[in-house]
């Protein structure tokens, strides 16, 4: 007599815990994701994936005068505001490195010198056939105030997303802009 009401306790236990892994199951992580996007919503756990900087938002880049060869391609920036000195011509030789490393996806990218109008880039052009020099006017290098990126990544809606200061890690450039392209349904 004992044991048949021991059977339906047994049940209902069984189907508390039935209940509870269920819960367990799909409500807990719907909880925990609602919690971390609330309390700690910059959170990564995986870190940084990006080597440059993420433009927040991503800003808007006027490039008049390199309309075709520029239209809907990646294009690595290099912004320089004074006369290129040996550091600059460093970088643009890197960088050149690394959009040659780009294999099948080279023709996806574009180099452009930018450059202040009273500025001549014929020192720079003269020793690379790949690069467009481009005069700007003073206002256009306004917009980043004191803080002018030695390298901006912009996508083919010429907006800049990845800006790098004057140490580039050509390993670190090669995989953020291979990851871009990887990824763009565009450009």
């Amino acid at each position: 007599m004992h044991g048949d009401t021991e059977s339906p306790r047994r049940a209902r236990r069984g189907n508390r815990l039935a209940l509870a892994g269920l819960f367990a199951v799909f409500v807990v992580p719907i909880l925990t994701a609602y919690a971390l996007n609330v309390w700690w919503p910059y959170w990564s756990p995986f870190g940084r994936m990006n080597h440059g900087e993420l433009v927040k938002p991503a800003r808007e880049i006027e490039l008049d005068g390199i309309a075709e060869p520029a239209t809907g391609r990646w294009i690595l920036l290099h912004p320089v505001e004074a006369s290129c000195d040996d550091a600059c011509e460093a970088r643009l030789g890197l960088v050149k490195r690394v959009h040659l490393s780009l294999g099948k996806d080279y023709d996806r990218v574009v180099r452009v010198f930018v450059h202040r109008a009273g500025v001549s880039g014929e020192r720079v052009r003269f020793g690379d056939a790949g690069l467009i020099s481009l005069p700007a006017p003073d206002a256009w290098f306004d917009r980043f105030g004191d803080d002018v990126p030695a390298l901006l990544i912009v996508d083919p809606q010429r907006r800049a997303v990845l800006r790098y200061g004057s140490e580039i890690e050509p390993k670190g450039l090669a995989r953020d802009l291979a990851r871009m392209l990887k990824i763009s349904k565009i450009g």
